[in-house]
């Protein structure tokens, strides 16, 4: 299998844009980086492809783990930032 890999890095910057929570962020990990995600995918095929592919195929590969990587780092901090923030603006009625 032949991989489009600026389709895949345009795929998974429109989706990071679209998580919101958590829960969709640990969704997004396990789609790209689980066990049976779509890097394990890319890696696998990397395995088949001749030795003339491989050097520039797995140059290819490690920028679309880097960016999976990236963006989720940068969400996890975006998604700490605003708990963090939701926090500091919640109301505990039960002082006086």
């Amino acid at each position: 299998m032949s991989w489009n890999f600026e389709e895949v890095k345009s795929k998974v910057k429109n989706e990071s844009d679209g998580i919101q929570s958590p829960e969709q962020l640990e969704v997004f990990r396990i789609k790209y980086l689980g066990k049976k995600g779509l890097l394990k995918e890319m890696y696998a095929a990397l395995g088949k492809a001749s030795v003339e592919e491989k050097p520039v195929m797995g140059q290819q590969v490690n920028e679309v783990k880097l960016l999976i990587e990236a963006v989720l780092e940068q969400k996890k901090a975006d998604l700490k930032k605003g708990q963090s923030q939701a926090s500091l603006h919640r109301i505990d009625p039960t002082l006086p």
